[in-house]
This record gives structure tokens, C-alpha cells and sequence, in this order.
């Protein structure tokens, strides 16, 4: 199988607590912790199984390749292939036994 990764830094004001909210979605969202919804500033890690339609967010105190490398290895199966950008925290994956296909977005 193949497993999307990326990490990103999330800041989402919600004023009056109103916002788009995305109704009859049609994949599961798997959240690890629970975001603040009034006011959320937190580094995320997601991880986006195209055949499944499984979406894993969690929240993650930095984006260094410790933090993020177990909780890859807790979700992924060894030998899948990872799919994610150019991150220097994603450059231990091949060694972890997946197999790392890099995106650059330029």
C-alpha cells in the first residue's frame, strides 16, 4: 500500500465559534488528541491512506525526525510505501524499512 505523510503548523481563529465545517465527508478522520476548537496554534503530523480513505491527525510538540519517526512506525506497517515532501525529520524512513517516495514542490 501507500501512505501520504506531512507535517504542518495549524493556527485556525474561529470567531463566535463559526467556521466551514465539512459535512458528509466521505473518509474516516482519526484525531490522536483533540484540537482546541476556539483557537488552535499546534504543529500537526497527518497521515492519509488513499485506498482505506483513513485520515490520522495528531498533534506534535516539534517536526524533528523523533518526534515523528515513532509515530509513523505506531501507524504504518513496515515496507509500505511513504509518500511525503523534501522534510529533513523524513529522511530516516528508509532505514525504518519503508519504502521513501520524496514530492518536491517547487
Amino acid at each position: 500500500g501507500k501512505v501520504q505523510v506531512d507535517e504542518s503548523f495549524v493556527r485556525t481563529p474561529r470567531k463566535h465559534n463559526v467556521g466551514r465545517i465539512v459535512r458528509n465527508r466521505t473518509y474516516t478522520l482519526v484525531i490522536n488528541f483533540v484540537l482546541d476548537l476556539k483557537y488552535c496554534v499546534r504543529e500537526v503530523l497527518g497521515l492519509w491512506d488513499p485506498t482505506q480513505r483513513v485520515l490520522v491527525a495528531t498533534r506534535i510538540p516539534d517536526r524533528s525526525a523523533d518526534t515523528m519517526t515513532p509515530l509513523i512506525k505506531y501507524w504504518c506497517l513496515p515496507g509500505i510505501e511513504i509518500v511525503n515532501d523534501a522534510w529533513l525529520g523524513y529522511n530516516n524512513l528508509q532505514r525504518e524499512g519503508f519504502r521513501h517516495v520524496v514530492v518536491v514542490h517547487k
